[in-house]
């Protein structure tokens, strides 16, 4: 699946992902892009943070890092987020999620 080069920018020594989530999913998975972000269905629900926990362990399994690697930069209550994640490069990330 080919997802858009936008929804990664380098950030010193790591990236930053745009994400699109989608909690309250059946399974968790990659669901391709969303305009300029990644879709993430998340099968957590929306409450008290849990997918937002959720997401950033899959995001940190996904990309081979450790869930210390990973925190969410922005959009702790909305559906639009952004994760910081180091430890890996914009084209790593974006070669390791088109994989799944």
């Amino acid at each position: 699946m080919e997802l858009p080069q936008t929804a990664f920018k380098p950030d010193g020594g790591g990236v930053r992902i745009r994400v699109h989530a989608q909690p309250g999913a059946k399974i968790s998975r990659i669901a391709g892009a969303y305009g300029e972000t990644v879709k993430i269905a998340v099968a957590t629900p929306p409450v008290d943070g849990k997918a937002n926990k959720m997401l950033q362990k899959l995001l940190a399994q996904w990309l081979g890092v450790s869930a210390s690697a990973v925190s969410l930069a922005s959009g702790m209550t909305g559906r639009e987020k952004v994760f910081a994640v180091s430890g890996v490069s914009a084209d790593e990330a974006k070669s390791r999620l088109e994989k799944l």
